[in-house]
């Protein structure tokens, strides 16, 4: 019987969502960060030798081009080495190319708001990311497809639904229709619907 790839359908919604407009230029400022660290061998080291000084174990994880949960994984890789690159930047150590990229990696308004939309989209493809990781394991069953589908759609509901969620309502009605969409496409119309439905129910 051929079943739909799981892991690759949860990589078609991130890829949805993370083309949404309002996303987009925290995303292409990341990957522009990222790939001035890779390229730079002189910011590369000093990043490796901030990164020790401040006992951070994990670098920089650069884009993928076709799995789309490595805007996660680079977002978090970002988040996590935010402390070195501003000490970096805040001494002149190191000037993004970009003068608008440099701004956010400083102490201020500009850093301060980055990181709350770096945080915000993070949080968004979090349930996804963490669900195609989960479904790429060897030993996961139709089961594990159908209930990792409703934890990420519980998940986003959640979130966009949280009245402190400052996300514009036309925004959280965009990433409610991909979700449904991509579950539909997976689940509820798919000509293997009942496999699923079977296996979560046999599930002991």
């Amino acid at each position: 019987m051929n079943l739909i790839d799981a892991p690759h359908h949860f990589q078609l919604m991130l890829k949805d969502i993370g083309g949404l407009h309002y996303f987009k230029e925290i995303i292409e400022c990341c990957r522009q960060t990222i790939r001035f660290f890779r390229k730079s061998s002189y910011a590369n080291a000093h990043l490796r030798e901030k990164r020790k000084d401040l006992k951070i174990k994990t670098g920089l994880t650069s884009f993928g081009k076709t799995r789309f949960s490595t805007v996660y994984l680079s977002g978090c890789s970002l988040r996590t080495n935010m402390p070195a690159i501003k000490a970096l930047c805040n001494a002149n150590t190191v000037n993004l190319k970009v003068r608008a990229y440099h701004d956010r990696f400083v102490d201020g308004f500009a850093n301060t708001t980055f990181c709350a939309k770096l945080d915000e989209l993070l949080l968004i493809l979090a349930p996804g990311a963490k669900s195609t990781m989960c479904l790429e394991s060897t030993n996961s069953t139709v089961s594990d497809v159908y209930v990792f589908w409703l934890a990420t759609l519980a998940e986003l509901h959640d979130i966009i639904t949280d009245r402190h969620n400052p996300m514009p309502n036309e925004v959280r009605e965009d990433i409610r229709r991909i979700a449904n969409f991509r579950w539909k496409g997976m689940i509820e119309q798919s000509p293997t619907a009942d496999v699923y439905h079977a296996g979560f129910i046999l599930d002991p």
